[in-house]
């Protein structure tokens, strides 16, 4: 009888596993089919916050402007062989 117990918790603790490492990530644009994700433009943001000098490009919407002209940059670079 214990088995059954045990089996009943073994399934129960794989299930609540495998639902507590749903991972959603959030899109925030896509580029030649390529998803660039909001966690990479937040890390890419919050690095380099501190060197920005002019303060308009501190604004998350500014620098929004210059992480996709950055990305299209360095995708036309590796289309380039560069």
């Amino acid at each position: 009888m214990h088995y059954k117990t045990y089996i009943v918790y073994f399934f129960l603790l794989f299930v609540t596993s495998a639902f507590s490492q749903k991972q959603t990530k959030e899109t925030l644009l896509t580029i030649d089919g390529e998803e660039v994700s909001l966690k990479e433009f937040l890390s890419v943001y919050n690095k380099n916050l501190d060197m920005v000098q002019d303060e308009d490009q501190k604004d998350k919407e500014a620098y929004l402007d210059l992480f996709i002209n950055y990305k299209l940059k360095t995708k036309e670079a590796y289309a380039q062989g560069l």
